[in-house]
């Protein structure tokens, strides 16, 4: 039995340590690469993109051949007297002039642009800027994406210790009511004290069972951004991938703000955007110039179905084409200035867009230096209130503070410790806001397109 129960605990020794290994937590990188990869949001966003090539393809449609093919039957009954009466005087006195004709046909259709002054090549041209434009609009909201998998990330981690605090606080108040009940047990104390600490221990309950709801609510929306099941059991690494942000070099304004200028993919949204309309107002100014193509018509042609499969009854056309548009009542000379307009206006929202970067940026590297000063002033404030609660705890139990100070201590020492755990988030938080505001990434995931 003794060996049995030996081998038992082996085993489970075994599990335990082998586990500790294989299930390491999820880093800061990792779950922004999930995030990136397989939440809806990015999904939709992949769609977007295969959208906007798909747009190429279909003006380059327009440089190639148009191939149709048709068959038709049909029987048509007209008057000649009605429809040809010249032909009606020269038929003999009595003849009938009704035409009562049934016609079968096949026709493979050909239809070539040859020369279009530019119109398929500028359409070409401006569906390029607009893939551009998406491809840069994708690339922007994956950086504010990855963002939002670092605020998921670090509120999973900030209601977990939050969850740890309330049960250390509670465990503490515990201590407190078990001393002073012993204590009034052996004939010292007083009655409203032990009362007080057990209203104080019961109240701390809540605040464990909100944490927990809280804990939970922050992991499932993980779970969905991350493209997992909702209830999956995420372990979170909160040492992988933040030392890196932490260790990235603040730049000066001046150097940050023109980064931003230079690479920020919502700048470059903009700019792509102007020049598809400075584009569209081409083609239509085109459309005034003519379109040459060649066209081509092969089939067969009789008054039987079976004329339809005799080559005998062959009939073809070959030809080139001219169209052009004389007058249109200036309509495509307005929607060359509608997208002009819209071009100009564009140029506008750049201008505005750019100010509003300057002052991201700069209040960005505010929030850096003050997340800096914010993280020393909050881990001075936890080792006072750390001191200060070790004090005034040790002054109670020998019989010299008073109750309220020491529930003042207490409640001190948990908005400290709590204080101590958002000013770390602040700061890596800064430093990945720091990032997305100059445009960069805070994980290198999709290659940029140049």
């Amino acid at each position: 039995m003794l060996k049995r129960l030996s081998a038992i605990i082996l085993l489970i020794t075994v599990l335990f340590f082998s586990s500790r290994v294989f299930s390491q937590g999820l880093g800061l990188e990792q779950v922004i690469r999930e995030v990136c990869t397989k939440s809806d949001s990015a999904k939709m966003m992949q769609e977007s993109l295969i959208k906007s090539d798909q747009l190429i393809r279909e003006k380059w449609s327009n440089a190639f051949p148009t191939i149709s093919a048709a068959i038709n039957g049909g029987r048509s009954v007209s008057n000649l007297a009605s429809t040809m009466p010249s032909i009606t005087k020269m038929m003999p006195q009595g003849m009938s002039t009704i035409n009562d004709v049934t016609r079968y046909s096949t026709a493979i259709d050909i239809t070539q642009p040859i020369f279009t002054f530019g119109k398929i090549g500028t359409a070409i041209e401006v569906a390029n800027h607009f893939n551009k434009s998406a491809k840069s609009s994708f690339n922007r909201n994956i950086q504010q994406l990855q963002l939002l998998a670092l605020d998921a990330f670090y509120w999973v981690v900030l209601t977990d210790i939050a969850l740890d605090i309330a049960k250390r606080s509670f465990a503490r108040k515990k201590e407190r009511y078990e001393f002073l009940d012993r204590n009034f047990k052996l004939g010292s104390g007083s009655k409203a004290q032990i009362l007080a600490t057990k209203a104080d221990l019961k109240a701390q309950v809540p605040d464990i069972f909100k944490a927990e709801e809280d804990l939970l609510k922050a992991r499932m929306t993980l779970n969905m951004l991350m493209g997992r099941s909702l209830m999956d059991s995420v372990q979170l690494d909160t040492a992988a991938g933040v030392q890196g942000l932490l260790s990235i070099a603040i730049p000066g304004e001046k150097e940050a703000v023109q980064a931003a200028l230079d690479k920020r993919q919502d700048l470059r949204t903009i700019d792509f955007l102007a020049e598809a309309n400075r584009g569209g107002a081409k083609i239509y100014n085109a459309m005034y110039l003519p379109s040459i193509a060649a066209t081509g018509s092969f089939g067969t042609v009789g008054t039987d179905p079976r004329d339809m499969t005799d080559w005998n009854n062959k009939n073809w056309t070959v030809g080139i084409g001219l169209r052009w548009t004389l007058f249109d009542g200036f309509a495509n000379n307005s929607l060359s200035r509608q997208y002009r307009s819209d071009a100009r206006k564009l140029e506008i929202v750049h201008n505005a867009i750019a100010k509003t970067v300057e002052i991201e940026v700069s209040i960005a590297l505010i929030e850096c230096t003050a997340a800096d000063s914010n993280l020393a002033a909050t881990e001075e404030v936890l080792a006072a209130a750390r001191e200060s609660y070790t004090l005034t705890d040790d002054n109670f139990k020998q019989g010299s503070g008073q109750f309220a100070d020491l529930q003042l201590a207490e409640e001190r020492l948990r908005q400290a410790e709590m204080g101590t755990v958002n000013a770390r988030y602040r700061l890596v938080r800064s430093r990945a806001d720091l990032l997305v505001k100059m445009g960069k990434d805070i994980v290198k995931i999709y290659e940029e397109e140049k």
